[in-house]
């Protein structure tokens, strides 16, 4: 979790586990119930959340803290994340 504001593939942490895509990819589902990308994004948008609520940090500063490269693709992220865990 504390790489999450990098770019941040699958692979890279297949390499560091020294297991295939595949393998780290099914142990990952494993672990959380989530692909590596779903829990890659649930723990940028757990942070975002945070961030929103008890910062005067503007929401294009916070969108590149958490990993994002554009404020377009954090903000349909956000409303997707949301919307599934009923966050306001």
């Amino acid at each position: 979790y504390k790489h999450y504001h990098k770019k941040l593939h699958l692979q890279d942490l297949a390499k560091e586990l020294h297991l295939s895509e595949r393998q780290t990819e099914r142990l990952v589902i494993k672990n959380t119930g989530h692909t590596f990308s779903e829990e890659l994004t649930s723990v940028r948008m757990s942070v975002a959340s945070y961030l929103l609520k008890t910062t005067t940090l503007s929401k294009e500063d916070i969108a590149r803290r958490v990993g994002f490269q554009s404020y377009v693709g954090f903000w349909k992220a956000m409303k997707q994340y949301t919307s599934r865990n009923c966050v306001k």
